[in-house]
């Protein structure tokens, strides 16, 4: 029997059998790790960096653009001209990556995927002339900081080598159009009190021409002035004794029965009426005329004195009208084709139709007649003074000089007055004024004549009391007009000024006449004063809303400028001081107000900080974040450093995760050793925990420049303890304080 058999004992196999076993077991070994190889090979090939976002920052000499990346991949960058190329290493870009913005500076941004690489082309208007690339692992961020070129570094490209880089300077120079720097008394408020005047214009009538007394020796066929008409009543025409020659007139027109002896005497006694101002009795005869003598030209003479006593009573344009209907007939008819064309062009004056009153100011009727050249060279004054030319001052002086017209012309006297108050010739104006009041029959206008007499004197420097009782006669004499509301609204100024007057009554009387003043601009003046004195007495808060109500009803006017430039200069005080007793509501709703301002730059932006605080403190976080967010972008870079934490703090309240990461990433890269970095540190992980990105928040928390702290240590535990990882809890809870 074979041993082998018997005693059950397995034989070994053969040493061939055992090389071949082993051989056969290394060949599996060694090709499961290549499989294994392969596979994280594979892995790793397919597990390249993302690339989830870029976003831009303007300042003024640099720009930076920040990429975000789910893990941060090799990179490099080059400049090519005015191109920069970012080779960014196995990365893609995300489906919802959002490209930044172009614009003067940056002009284009392209990608493309070389390989396994992406690379971003940047384009630029002119070469940069500085690019600085920085990364951080840990928050998978990566900083392209740009020198942008400009003209002259385009230009001088040498000298930005020798020079490092070059910037043109955005000057800074005083907003022209800012009320403070476009005021006129900003720095001197008082001066408004002395200086200021709101413009007078005085509508004063003009003297209107009449042809030769007696018209009625137009009439056809002629008869002799001595046939019909005494001497005497000629000899009281030669002296303006319009009214005395009535009388003679009607007892004349009473005893006469030759027809046309008797229709002269009777156009004669209306014309008397007429050139007296006996208007009153001068309408029912002359109507009484035209009635009777219809289609006559005795009855056209007595429509035209009918228009011409309209045209005395104001009604310029509706005489101005029936005159010019007559023109014609009366042309044919009489020898007052000049007079007529003469008192069409005064009429025009007065209505303020330039273009009508120099054409027939040009009329040959006019130009041919030697006797109107005196008042034709007058009312040609009164024409470039009605078109603002600068010239009219000197053609009144001219006209004055030819002729005594002027000194019984109301409307030339208010014209040349005016003109010699704003040249400053205030001597002469106050004498034409005198004059001009002393033809006036108007209060209205007496009144302002002598308010504006008045004034020359202030500027003649008159004595005190002088011109104290001047302006209290215009305002007793007129109390009710505008000359007399304006000498109580001047003389309410000197007196402030000169402290004879306490600042609540000053206050007062502006408050009054800001309400009752007949005129928009008296009104505005008093306003504006009554926000002042509030200023000057210390009540900021009911100067400002004075301003905001002045602005606000009055959209037009010579004091807004200084309106705005006054509210301007106290609001920043008002709000900081609302704010810092915590009158929150109050600050937001005048910042909102007056929100124009801080869009315009005229407010300093440190006031949207107050502003920004107001909001945290009323719990508006997202109108707070959206405030330090526009700061942020606004500011220069020293500023916006300290504005991050505060940014981020608002933000995280407000809920916006993404933006607090953004923001802390900007931060951490740029200031790496600044004073608020463990805080942002803190919010950018308590960002990522609310967002449940645990890895990412452990992460940070490992990164070797985070610098542990009690807080920090407390999030990480709370992080493994909702991952359930208990013994990274107690590990974490057991270390030492």
């Amino acid at each position: 029997m074979d041993r082998t058999q018997t005693t059950g004992v397995r034989t070994p196999p053969p040493l061939e059998s055992l090389t071949t076993h082993a051989m056969t077991a290394r060949r599996l070994i060694i090709a499961t790790l290549l499989v294994a190889v392969n596979l994280f090979s594979g892995t790793a090939v397919s597990a390249g960096a993302l690339l989830t976002g870029i976003s831009r920052n303007d300042e003024a000499a640099s720009l930076q653009l920040f990429l975000r990346f789910d893990r941060l991949p090799g990179y490099t960058a080059a400049t090519r001209g005015r191109r920069i190329d970012l080779t960014l290493e196995d990365t893609v870009l995300a489906d919802s990556l959002v490209l930044p913005p172009v614009d003067g500076r940056m002009i284009r941004m392209t990608h493309r995927r070389e390989g396994a690489a992406t690379l971003l082309s940047f384009y630029f208007r002119y070469p940069p002339q500085k690019m600085n690339l920085t990364g951080k692992k840990e928050t998978a961020t990566l900083l392209l900081d740009i020198f942008p070129g400009n003209p002259v570094s385009a230009e001088y490209p040498e000298l930005v080598s020798q020079l490092r880089g070059v910037s043109v300077v955005e000057r800074t120079p005083s907003d022209a159009l800012d009320p403070r720097v476009a005021s006129r008394y900003r720095g001197d408020w008082l001066q408004v009190f002395r200086q200021y005047e709101s413009a007078v214009a005085i509508q004063a009538p003009p003297r209107l021409l009449l042809p030769p007394f007696p018209l009625a020796a137009a009439l056809r066929p002629p008869l002799q002035a001595d046939k019909w008409l005494p001497a005497e009543i000629g000899a009281m025409a030669e002296g303006d004794q319009w009214n005395q020659m009535q009388r003679p007139l009607r007892a004349l027109l009473t005893g006469q029965t030759e027809e046309r002896r008797k229709e002269r005497l009777l156009l004669t006694w209306a014309e008397a009426m007429v050139r007296a101002g006996n208007v009153q009795e001068a309408r029912p005869l002359l109507e009484r005329i035209a009635i009777e003598y219809t289609g006559t030209p005795l009855a056209d003479l007595a429509a035209f004195l009918a228009a011409f006593v309209q045209a005395v009573g104001g009604e310029h344009q509706q005489s101005f009208h029936e005159l010019e209907a007559l023109s014609e007939r009366l042309t044919a008819t009489t020898p007052f084709a000049g007079s007529l064309s003469m008192l069409l062009a005064e009429l025009a004056l007065a209505g303020n139709r330039p273009g009508e009153a120099e054409q027939l100011l040009g009329r040959a009727a006019v130009l041919g007649e030697a006797s109107l050249a005196p008042l034709r060279q007058l009312r040609t004054a009164d024409l470039l003074a009605l078109r603002r030319s600068d010239g009219a001052l000197a053609a009144y002086r001219e006209a004055a000089a030819r002729s005594i017209l002027i000194d019984t012309d109301p409307m030339s006297l208010a014209q040349f007055a005016g003109l010699l108050y704003n040249a400053g010739d205030w001597a002469t104006a106050a004498e034409r004024y005198q004059q001009l009041a002393d033809q006036l029959a108007s209060d209205r206008l007496k009144g302002l004549a002598l308010f504006r007499q008045a004034m020359c004197r202030l500027h003649l420097s008159a004595t005190d009391t002088t011109l104290r009782l001047d302006l209290l006669q215009v305002q007793e004499a007129f109390p009710d007009t505008e000359g007399g509301i304006r000498a109580r609204l001047k003389h309410t100024d000197l007196e402030y000024v000169e402290g004879r007057l306490v600042p609540g009554e000053a206050a007062a009387t502006y408050g009054e006449l800001a309400r009752t003043a007949p005129k928009k601009d008296l009104r505005l003046e008093a306003a504006f004063k009554l926000a002042l004195v509030s200023a000057r007495m210390g009540d900021h808060a009911a100067s400002v809303d004075q301003l905001m109500t002045l602005l606000r009803e009055f959209r037009s006017g010579d004091l807004r400028t200084e309106a705005e430039a006054l509210l301007l200069e106290q609001l920043p005080g008002l709000l900081g001081d609302l704010v810092a007793r915590k009158e929150y509501v109050r600050a937001l709703v005048l910042a909102s107000q007056n929100r124009t301002f801080f869009a315009r730059g005229w407010l300093e932006r440190g006031l949207l900080l107050d502003m920004a605080r107001a909001y945290v403190e009323l719990g508006l976080t997202d109108e707070a974040a959206q405030t330090y967010q526009y700061l942020y972008e606004v500011s220069a870079e020293a500023d916006q450093e300290r504005i991050h934490l505060p940014l981020i703090q608002a933000l995280f309240a407000a809920g916006r995760y993404l933006q607090v990461e953004e923001y802390a990433d900007r931060y951490l890269l740029r200031h790496p050793e600044g004073s608020d970095a463990g805080l942002i540190v803190l919010l950018k992980v308590r960002a990522l925990y609310e967002s449940r990105q645990f890895d990412r928040a452990l992460a940070v928390l490992q990164a070797k420049d985070t610098t542990p702290t009690a807080e920090l240590g407390l999030l990480q535990a709370r992080i493994h303890a909702d991952r359930r990882q208990w013994p990274e809890v107690i590990a974490l809870l057991s270390r030492p304080e």
